[in-house]
């Protein structure tokens, strides 16, 4: 039995038809690569951007950390002075009764 042409004619059809599925499933994959380079990009920048955060967030915190310590060595400074301040007012009281005693003896001499 030989082929006919029209048998010929249906095969390269078939043939044609797959080619063209194929030029389909190449240009399917093209896209898919394309959008996992952009997926990756896209990726590539978030992952700088959060790295960038994270610095960010570390330098704050070594920030507070230095705002806390200062905040504690001028909290002990009052602390200090005020320390300072109540010894002087009770020298000041201790000396204004030393002075009023001092001007009651002097009166005791005055004629």
């Amino acid at each position: 039995m030989g082929i006919t042409s029209a048998e010929v004619a249906a095969g390269i059809d078939i043939v044609n038809g797959a080619g063209q599925s194929f030029h389909e499933i190449l240009r399917g994959i093209q896209n898919v690569t394309a959008q996992i380079q952009e997926v990756t990009t896209a990726t590539s920048v978030l992952s700088s951007g959060a790295e960038q955060v994270v610095h960010s967030i570390d330098v704050i915190a070594h920030t507070a950390e230095s705002t806390a310590f200062g905040t504690q060595n001028v909290s002990a400074a009052a602390e200090e002075q005020l320390a300072s301040m109540e010894e002087i007012s009770s020298s000041a009281a201790s000396l204004s009764q030393m002075a009023e005693e001092l001007q009651a003896l002097v009166q005791q001499f005055k004629v």
